[in-house]
C-alpha cells in the first residue's frame, strides 16, 4: 500500500482523525477525503506528501488554527 498513488474516499461516511498511514504513503499523488465527517486536526505527517498534486479535505470537521499564510507551491489544495 505503501506506492498508493490515488486515494479518494469522498463521502464514504468516515468519522474520527485521519490515519496517521495516509500521511506515510510518500508516492501519493491526488488524495479525495471530502465530504466525510472527519475531525481534529492534520497531522504534521501529511508534510511529508511532497509528491502530492491534488488534496480535497473540504466538507468534513477539522480544527485548524490558522498561525500565517499557507504556502502551496505547484499544488491544488
Amino acid at each position: 500500500m505503501k506506492s498508493m498513488k490515488i486515494l479518494i474516499l469522498r463521502n464514504c461516511m468516515i468519522h474520527g482523525n485521519i490515519p496517521e498511514y495516509i500521511g506515510e504513503l510518500k508516492q501519493l499523488k491526488n488524495l479525495d477525503l471530502s465530504f466525510n465527517n472527519l475531525t481534529g486536526e492534520i497531522q504534521a505527517s501529511f508534510a511529508n506528501l511532497v509528491k502530492v498534486d491534488f488534496m480535497d479535505v473540504s466538507y468534513n470537521n477539522f480544527t485548524w488554527e490558522c498561525t500565517g499564510p499557507i504556502e502551496c507551491s505547484n499544488r491544488n489544495v
